[in-house]
C-alpha cells in the first residue's frame, strides 16, 4: 500500500514537522510519500485560473494536476497539521476580505 503524508508548516523543526516525518518511518515498510506544502511552497489561494478549470473552461495548472496525479497514485492519505493553522487561515481571509467576512 502507497501513503501519502501531507503537512504544511514553516518550521521544519516543529512539532507538526516531527509528528509526520515520525509517521512517514513508522508506516514502513509500505512506501510513503511526504508532502510538505510550505517547503513546496503551495500557493492555497483560489484564483481566477482555478476557477476557470473548475468551470471546464481550460486546464488546471500544472502544479494542481501534479497534485492530483500525486493524490491518485495513493492508497492513504494523512493530513498532519496544527489546528491553529486553520483559525490563524480564516482569520486572514477575512481580514483580507475586509469588513465584510463576518457578514
Amino acid at each position: 500500500m502507497k501513503t501519502l503524508i501531507v503537512t504544511a508548516h514553516p518550521d521544519d523543526t516543529s512539532l507538526t514537522a516531527a509528528l509526520a516525518a515520525r509517521l512517514a518511518e513508522n508506516l514502513e515498510p509500505d512506501e510513503v510519500e511526504l508532502i510538505d506544502l510550505d517547503a513546496e511552497r503551495f500557493d492555497p489561494r483560489f484564483s481566477a485560473v482555478d476557477r476557470a478549470a473548475y468551470r471546464g473552461e481550460q486546464e488546471p495548472p500544472a502544479d494542481v494536476r501534479t497534485y492530483q496525479r500525486r493524490l491518485d497514485a495513493v492508497d492513504n492519505l494523512i493530513l498532519v497539521f496544527p489546528v491553529y493553522a486553520v483559525e490563524r487561515s480564516v482569520a486572514a481571509v477575512r481580514r483580507a476580505r475586509g469588513a465584510d467576512a463576518d457578514r
